[in-house]
């Protein structure tokens, strides 16, 4: 999710998703694609990509393909910081911090909340 004038966000939502299928590693609420940003836009502060679960459409449910659950994912930026206090912390407490600061999640040139 990101604002719609950041013209570079498809690439990285392209680049994010051939990582996963190259690396064949299994995407996951929590994890975070390092320089996912910066790779396209190194101005701007928010330079990762961090995956977590849809709060915004809680009908939009995962499938079951193979006995494998596959499950619809946000791709939030974040910034140096925040990628430091999530791994200090834990993506639980950070997730808890953007709740509480209610950051706005779809805006890419956001300062960072640490």
């Amino acid at each position: 999710m990101c604002n719609s004038d950041f013209s570079e966000f498809p690439n990285i939502v392209a680049s994010c998703a051939f990582n996963i299928i190259k690396d064949n590693y299994i995407c996951k609420p929590g994890m975070v694609a390092i320089d996912a940003i910066a790779d396209y836009c190194d101005e701007l502060e928010m330079k990762h990509i961090y995956y977590t679960i849809p709060i915004f459409w809680e009908k939009l449910q995962g499938i079951e393909y193979e006995n494998i659950i596959i499950n619809w994912l946000y791709m939030v930026p974040i910034s140096d910081k925040e990628l430091e206090y999530i791994e200090e912390f834990g993506d639980e407490k950070f997730e808890e911090l953007l709740e509480e600061k209610n950051v706005d999640v779809f805006d890419i040139y956001r300062k960072s909340i640490i």
